[in-house]
């Protein structure tokens, strides 16, 4: 893209607005190449970039492109590894938002309608998904997520997502988006993924009009680094802000005790690490008077407990009692490690928080390397592998400001057993190799820079550079055939679908095993007896797990955990032996095993039962810690996040003891319920998940609303249909096909036995929404999108379109609520005889193949994407009083 002199005005001018740029300053060198790509919609594979120098900028970049309205992908989608704690990426996103807020010429030239907000949305943490990037495929937006939780998506395979919403989930992220992988060094399975779909047209053909996906990785380190790698120039070395970072005074002392390798004892020898961890640190700290911000880097959780604890009790001897301690570690539950935030930002330990009047020491593990703005003053640490170590001293006087000593203290074998003695002494060679001067070795990101650049062509320093990097975990490669698989999201079950870890995280063979506990005050089973899996599966669907409710750590220690809370509650308190009080589920809902108290007690749960799974308990098994950790010694039961006491969790769970189905309540919209009790006997109690009119857990929940005759509702998703049409530029023939899918897809509402399930009214209708609850037994399996192909596939306008286009239009109306992947349950509808039933249903799946064929796994997602996200916009117009449909009438045929 070619910008005339007022263009190149605006673009100079909004990039400073959308960096946030103190007066008088530039951006970076490195910034401004790669926005220049960005004009030319020439997106980099990877940007090579020393920490501390602002990759995740990469947003602001970006929008600004847009903004010029160069057509790189309207989704920018933020990855980072999943030991983060704080995303920082969504604070400088929510600037973005204020900025586009605040500027109506950015305002418009980004498209977005009149009150609209730039959509941004947090697959995790803290920021509990909004759902804002679900309502508006032509808007752009940013989505920040973790690895896993973005992977799966992309994959088809949401973790706490519906199989009705995988596609949805994958066609937003699949197509017209740019996916962005922040420290792609640490997860190498998912950066070759992502990688790989980018590259291969096998994954994303190139059919117009579904727009591309992109991808492209930051790293800050590599083993294997790309030519085709942004890097810094020396233009960047002569940048008077990126100067002060690039050399940043940062020296690195070795700490090595022979003795430690001589020590034969293990825990004896944690013990000494632990010791000199905390006498370094408190050295370090009382070296002057003057406030101090340290940080220790633990590898290991234990190592890391045993350190604060031994702080503390150094504090209590001490006259420096005013320093504050704080713990940072990845095995805690999501909701408390993000309550440490805020402890982090009082403490000064977040970069551009005020200095604090105090000292401070944060312990922390891997859970504070990566996606966290940390600035300390001095650091004391373990050796690991390299990629990480540079990673840790990019969190050490970040800005340049201050004069940094980096102790690093080697454990030895005895102390280390997830850093070999090879990787270590490795990554200490790599140290030795560092400018040196009396004070110790230079840490500063040029000098790791240059080292790195020396390692790209010195032959001797190259194999050194290599091995120092840890080894990259084992992965499949990742073919068509596979993505194929994992798109037949209407399959409850595929032989042929695997779990989609392996190809997003990879395996270490030596790695330990590792298993995510959640605690519910209110689990899916009857007061005497089990619920059947697909029941069951069916509840996780409703009120899926969040991500704020999960403490994942190594299967040995929740196996240990279990096995003593068991005991101790099953002695104290008497649970009654057959209620349930646990049970195992797959990352993508799939019930593995349920266990009754007596259960529990009698036949623990082997490594095999619990590794890499999902064990949901009963809060009343207790086992939490006041900060989030397994505790064997803690009685209490913990908050959960279906009580509906949790912001932005968008679901509760209650029992309700009376013997008549229950009515919502204000402010709340009753989704699903289940009698309990005798099946022979009148219900004595309900188990119901309701959620909260702001929010809804999944597509079905949003289904249900205020009453909308079926013509209105209809209507009105053909003119959002038209206009989400419109902003995408789509063409005629692409406009025309929704347009006929919108207007036919909600056609099988009419069906009386839909009407009578979902308690419609005996006049005015049909109705295409109502209040609910539904009444599942009454439909008999009946699925109105069956009952809309059925009077569809015979309509002269549809069999008079173009073949794909025709295909496509029949696909979009059976697949509107996430089915016809490739089949759709044909029971209960009364107007088709079986024989045609069967014959309709066979055809579903030949035009979903030939479809996905057509416009490859993502794109066809893409195209359902849109339909369906107009048939959310029109209800909720509708149901929040928006225009009369009527006054957007077009002159369709209506529907007999």
């Amino acid at each position: 893209m070619v910008l005339n002199n007022e263009s190149t005005d605006r673009a100079a001018r909004w990039l400073i607005d959308a960096l946030d740029l103190p007066p008088e300053t530039t951006p970076f060198p490195w910034q401004i190449a790669l926005f220049h790509r960005f004009l030319q919609n020439d997106i980099p594979a990877a940007v090579d970039i020393p920490t501390g120098l602002g990759k995740s900028s990469v947003m602001a970049l970006w929008l600004v492109a847009r903004a010029l309205g160069v057509p790189i992908p309207r989704r920018l989608v933020y990855v980072v590894d999943r030991r983060v704690l704080v995303d920082q990426a969504t604070t400088n996103a929510m600037t973005l938002r204020h900025w586009v807020d605040h500027d109506p010429e950015v305002h418009a030239s980004l498209g977005l309608t009149p009150g609209q907000s730039l959509p941004i949305s947090t697959l995790r943490g803290q920021y509990t998904d909004n759902q804002e990037w679900l309502t508006d495929p032509a808007a752009p937006a940013i989505i920040i997520g973790t690895v896993d939780m973005i992977g799966s998506r992309l994959l088809f395979s949401g973790y706490g997502v519906s199989r009705k919403m995988r596609p949805y989930h994958a066609g937003l992220l699949g197509a017209d988006a740019l996916l962005v992988l922040d420290e792609a060094h640490l997860v190498p399975p998912f950066g070759h993924l992502i990688q790989t779909l980018a590259h291969d047209p096998a994954f994303h053909p190139p059919t117009d009009p579904v727009p591309p996906w992109r991808s492209m990785l930051l790293t800050a380190t590599t083993a294997h680094p790309s030519p085709q790698s942004l890097t810094l120039t020396a233009a960047d070395y002569q940048h008077p802000m990126l100067t002060q970072r690039l050399y940043a005074k940062k020296t690195i002392l070795l700490y090595a005790d022979p003795s430690e390798k001589q020590n034969p004892n293990k825990n004896q020898g944690k013990t000494h690490l632990t010791q000199i961890l905390t006498a370094e640190a408190w050295h370090l700290l009382t070296r002057t008077m003057d406030p101090q911000r340290i940080v220790v880097y633990v590898d290991q959780q234990d190592i890391a407990q045993k350190t604060f604890d031994q702080l503390h009790r150094l504090k209590r001897k001490n006259p420096r009692k005013d320093v504050t301690l704080l713990l940072l570690t990845g095995q805690r539950r999501g909701w408390e490690r993000d309550q440490t935030f805020l402890q982090l930002f009082n403490a000064g330990l977040l970069a551009n928080a005020p200095l604090p009047s105090t000292s401070v020491i944060l312990v922390a593990t891997a859970a504070g390397e990566v996606g966290i703005d940390l600035d300390a003053d001095h650091a004391v640490m373990d050796v690991v592998a390299w990629p990480r170590l540079v990673q840790r001293l990019g969190r050490v006087n970040r800005r340049g400001t201050g004069t940094a000593t980096i102790v690093f203290v080697d454990p030895g074998d005895a102390e280390n057993t997830t850093n070999p003695q090879t990787l270590r002494q490795t990554a200490l060679a790599l140290v030795r190799q560092l400018p040196r001067d009396a004070d110790g070795w230079d840490g500063s990101p040029a000098a790791l820079a240059d080292l790195a650049i020396r390692a790209r062509s010195d032959p001797t320093l190259q194999p050194l550079w290599v091995q120092a990097h840890d080894l990259d975990p084992l992965y499949p490669p990742v073919t068509r055939s596979v993505i194929d698989a994992w798109s037949l999201t209407a399959l409850p079950h595929h032989p042929g679908r695997s779990m989609v870890e392996p190809w997003i995280r990879g395996w270490h063979p030596t790695e330990p095993p590792r298993t995510t506990v959640i605690w519910r005050a209110l689990l899916p089973s009857s007061d005497t007896a089990l619920w059947p899996p697909a029941q069951v599966e069916d509840f996780w669907e409703t009120a899926p797990p969040q991500w704020t409710e999960m403490l994942e750590t190594y299967t040995t220690s929740v196996r240990e955990w279990l096995k003593a809370r068991v005991t101790h509650v099953w002695t104290t308190q008497h649970p009654s032996p057959d209620t349930l009080a646990a049970m195992t589920l797959n990352p993508d809902g799939t019930v593995v095993q349920q266990w009754t108290w007596d259960a529990l007690r009698q036949n623990a749960p082997t490594t095999q039962d619990l590794a890499g799974r999902l064990l949901v308990v009963t809060a009343g098994l207790g086992g939490l810690s006041p900060e989030g950790t397994l505790a064997k010694q803690v009685d209490d039961a913990p908050p959960t996040a279906d009580t509906g006491s949790w912001p932005g969790i968008p679901f509760r769970v209650r029992r309700i003891a009376q013997s008549d189905p229950p009515q919502p309540e204000p402010s709340w919209r009753l989704i699903r319920q289940w009698p309990l009790g005798s099946p022979e006997a009148d219900p004595t109690a309900w188990l119901v998940i309701e959620a909260p009119l702001v929010l809804s857990p999944n597509e079905e929940a949003r289904s249900i609303s205020q009453l909308q005759r079926l013509d209105d509702h209809r209507d009105a998703t053909a003119q959002a249909v038209r206009q989400l049409a419109t902003r995408l530029a789509l063409p005629p023939a692409a406009t025309r096909a929704l347009e006929l899918a919108a207007l036919w897809h909600d056609a099988g509402k009419a069906d009386p036995i839909w009407q009578d399930a979902f308690h419609a009214p005996p006049n005015g209708g049909p109705y295409a929404k109502t209040p609910g609850p539904v009444s599942p037994a009454v439909l008999q399996g009946y699925r109105h999108e069956f009952g809309s192909l059925w009077q569809a596939v015979t309509d002269p306008t549809i069999q008079a379109l173009d073949p794909t286009w025709q295909d496509l239009v029949l696909h979009l109306i059976a697949a509107h609520h996430g089915n016809a992947r490739p089949t759709i349950r044909s029971d209960g509808c009364t107007t088709a005889p079986p024989s045609a039933r069967t014959a309709t249903v066979s055809a579903v799946a030949q035009r979903f193949a030939r479809l996905q064929a057509t416009w490859g796994p993502w794109g066809l997602a893409w195209w359902e994407t849109i339909l369906r996200a107009a048939d959310q916009q029109a209800s909720q117009a509708m149901m929040m009083g928006g225009d009369d449909p009527h006054d957007h009438r077009h002159d369709s045929t209506r529907l007999s």
